[in-house]
């Protein structure tokens, strides 16, 4: 009779960095609910030869795999000037460090009161930041497991 052992293995307790590069901030929203990174976002205005409104720059990781929920400084070149009404930003806030991460939710509401859920993550708290896309006067607001922790009106 043979008994097999299935292991997890070494790497079940870290996660791979991807190439983040040329991601829109829609694409990098969309990817937080299911990566087991944090990310540091940053932002400056486009130049001449960057494509506004994506990643230009991540932090190089010469490691595979990173433990999980390390920290991933990505940098966004953002539009000087909107041409489709949006503001472009990073919604930034300091939290207490959780010893695990916690889930998170960034919710918009328009000044005509139409609230939209920006994003859903798992974080594990301390500096905090996002990109967002909104329209001017949307007030965002950041829940930690469930009730409020930050609101931020955007102009």
């Amino acid at each position: 009779k043979v008994q097999l052992v299935v292991s997890r293995g070494p790497s079940f307790e870290n996660t791979r960095v991807p190439r983040y590069v040329g991601k829109t901030i829609q694409e990098m929203l969309s990817l937080l609910p299911s990566t087991k990174l944090v990310f540091d976002f940053k932002a400056h205005k486009a130049s001449k030869d960057e494509k506004e409104g994506t990643v230009v720059r991540q932090q190089e990781i010469t490691e595979e795999f990173v433990p999980n929920y390390s920290r991933v400084e990505v940098e966004f070149a953002m539009p000087s000037k909107s041409e489709d009404d949006l503001v472009y930003g990073i919604f930034e806030t300091s939290l207490p460090d959780y010893p695990y991460p916690v889930s998170m939710t960034v919710e918009a509401v328009q000044k005509d009161g139409m609230r939209f859920n920006i994003a859903t993550l798992d974080h594990t708290g301390g500096s905090f930041s996002i990109p967002y896309a909104v329209e001017s006067g949307t007030e965002l607001i950041l829940r930690v497991a469930e009730k409020e922790a930050r609101r931020m009106t955007v102009n």
